[in-house]
């Protein structure tokens, strides 16, 4: 079993940053600048797709967390992570 720390719930601005609803007690720790999150995606019913992702910057921003990640740089390829759960 899988411990989930944040989910994606959209995206901010238009360089990929990606808001996260934070499901952890140490965000600081687990969304820390060069950590390897798995994350999982649906993509229909009862399938998903699992990738990588490295933390290039954290940042909280009026009470959300904006997490940036290396594998993805435009609001495009952020919108299409929406549900996203790490």
């Amino acid at each position: 079993m899988d411990l989930v720390i944040g989910r994606v719930t959209k995206t901010h601005g238009v360089r990929g940053e990606l808001v996260v609803d934070v499901r952890t007690d140490d965000p600081e720790e687990r969304f820390a600048i060069g950590q390897k999150l798995r994350g999982r995606l649906s993509t229909g019913k009862n399938t998903f797709v699992e990738n990588s992702y490295t933390v290039t910057a954290a940042r909280n921003h009026s009470g959300r967390l904006l997490l940036s990640v290396a594998e993805v740089g435009d609001r495009d390829s952020a919108m299409a992570l929406r549900g996203l759960l790490f």
